[in-house]
């Protein structure tokens, strides 16, 4: 469930360090009005008031159904979570477990802010599916998705930029805005992610700022990504610990070509390169590290359909082993002549999902 804080900066009074900058004159009446409270809009007001946030989680937390109860033998601590003014409950339901939590809750907000504080409009019933930070979460599927109106939202700004040559600092803010929980599911996503974020540093306060031929291509990708990897339904499991891997693809590179073994089946692929790509190597535009990362593109788009998990609730978990480490760990920069392949390698992660497979686990066996 999750609960909420009514007015939650104007139970906050600021120091007089804060209030002198949201201070105001009345020439007519010969007054001056001082704003003694956190003003909302203010960027630093979620920052103080995160202290008091903080606490409420605080109190929750050190409180269990025996605490609150005493004759309830169940001690295990209550478990909370605040995002700014939002307090977030995960339990069990076991026995009146559910009740004392929110009870706990309650009691911790006025406590901290006072007896005005409980926004009950906002309090939401206990349910094991709930929106909380921008996403929806399924307890007993154990899955997290992005909201669909959200994936709306984020392809139409995307399309919007993406038809522009100069965008203002609000463009790239509300853009960036709608991608974040994009790398949160697709975690390989984020370079592209960090370069839409460099972009919007270097643009100005007011005016506008080139759209660099790099940032057009993240957007194509962002683009691909919204439109086709599978963004609702994402296991628990993978934002947890390191997951045992379902599947071990071997794969390799060379001047003559690129490899991908599957050892559990017996198979493999060859693709020889040809004269134009043997003519882009030899002007440095086809790096060995583009080679090697080729072999998991294969693999995917060979494998993909074979691979995919039994069940419809489930991704399969796939290991690629490189004997690489800069490959790896590589990031393309810039366009080149070869930005088809560099595409191509680095949509690993949403081609995968598009095949119902997991995010790419791309490990080292040795280093060149």
């Amino acid at each position: 469930m999750r609960g909420d804080v009514k007015w939650a900066f104007k139970h906050v009074h600021a120091h007089s360090s804060v209030c002198v900058k949201f201070a105001g004159v009345l020439p007519e009446e010969n007054a001056v009005a001082i704003d003694l409270a956190l003003p909302f809009g203010w960027t630093g007001s979620p920052a103080h008031y995160a202290v008091f946030g903080s606490a409420i989680s605080f109190l929750v937390r050190r409180e269990s159904p025996s605490s609150l109860c005493p004759a309830d033998p169940d001690a295990s601590p209550f478990f909370c979570f605040e995002w700014v003014d939002d307090h977030v409950l995960i339990e069990e339901d076991a026995a009146n477990r559910l009740e004392l939590c929110e009870c706990a809750l309650r009691l911790a907000i006025l406590a901290v802010l006072g007896p005005r504080a409980v926004n009950e409009k906002k309090f939401t019933c206990w349910s094991t599916q709930s929106r909380a930070l921008g996403l929806d979460w399924d307890t007993e599927r154990r899955t997290v998705s992005i909201p669909e109106d959200e994936i709306d939202k984020a392809l139409r700004r995307v399309a919007t930029l993406r038809r522009k040559l100069l965008v203002t600092r609000t463009e790239l803010s509300e853009v960036l805005g709608s991608l974040r929980h994009v790398c949160s599911c697709i975690r390989p996503a984020k370079p592209f992610f960090q370069r839409l974020a460099a972009l919007h540093r270097k643009a100005p306060r007011l005016g506008k700022i080139r759209l660099s031929a790099a940032a057009i291509l993240d957007l194509e990708r962002f683009d691909h990504i919204l439109r086709h990897g599978r963004l609702r339904g994402m296991p628990l499991r993978y934002f947890s610990e390191p997951q045992a891997a379902d599947v071990n693809i071997l794969m390799d590179a060379s001047d003559l070509g690129v490899c991908a073994l599957h050892p559990a089946r017996k198979l493999y692929i060859q693709v020889q390169f040809d004269e134009a790509e043997k003519l882009l190597m030899a002007q440095g535009l086809l790096s060995i590290n583009v080679r090697e990362q080729l072999s998991a593109v294969w693999a995917v788009l060979c494998w993909g359909h074979d691979l995919r998990p039994t069940s419809g609730d489930d991704l399969t978990h796939i290991k690629f082993w490189i004997d690489n480490r800069s490959a790896v760990r590589s990031k393309p920069s810039g366009i080149s002549v070869c930005q088809h392949i560099i595409y191509q390698a680095r949509s690993i992660p949403w081609r995968m999902r598009a095949h119902e497979l997991g995010m790419p686990d791309i490990r080292t066996g040795g280093a060149n």
